[in-house]
């Protein structure tokens, strides 16, 4: 489903967008010149969404198995993907908020993020039937065709 993707690449955007601009941020406010603070940071948040992700369905599929029943497959990483980016938002936001002399922002998008991506392992069942039933309601009139507006 078109819907489903185009939140994936939003988010899997937004996390590497927060990353950078928390490289950017440290970087230039702390240490006077942060272009190379950029990448470090992006690739650390997504790496941390990574690690989340999979110690998320670690504890899911440890738990469903001292359970009795039968390991879960991952099948959809909407859930990974959302609680990610919204973890490494929150972090970045919590770490400013604690003050400039230890503002370490990378590291609180970098937590956030793992935080968010081992939080929305946990219902990835759950995540797409309702992000199905979301876009399943737009009708092909409130789509607009790119082609038909030139």
């Amino acid at each position: 489903m078109f819907a489903e993707r185009e939140i994936k690449e939003k988010c899997f955007f937004g996390i590497l967008f927060v990353g950078g601009i928390c490289g950017l941020a440290q970087g230039g406010l702390v240490r006077g010149s942060g272009l190379h603070n950029v990448f470090p940071g992006a690739v650390l948040c997504m790496t941390a969404t990574f690690f989340g992700a999979f110690f998320g369905y670690f504890i899911k599929d440890a738990a469903r198995i001292m359970r009795g029943r039968k390991a879960y497959s991952g099948q959809s990483d909407e859930g990974v993907f959302l609680g990610a980016f919204f973890g490494s938002f929150l972090g970045a936001v919590t770490q400013f908020a604690i003050g400039f002399p230890a503002c370490e922002l990378v590291l609180g998008a970098v937590a956030g993020a793992f935080v968010g991506g081992l939080l929305g392992a946990l219902p990835d069942d759950l995540v797409s039937p309702v992000l199905k039933s979301i876009y399943g309601q737009r009708t092909e009139a409130q789509t607009v065709n790119i082609s038909e507006l030139r």
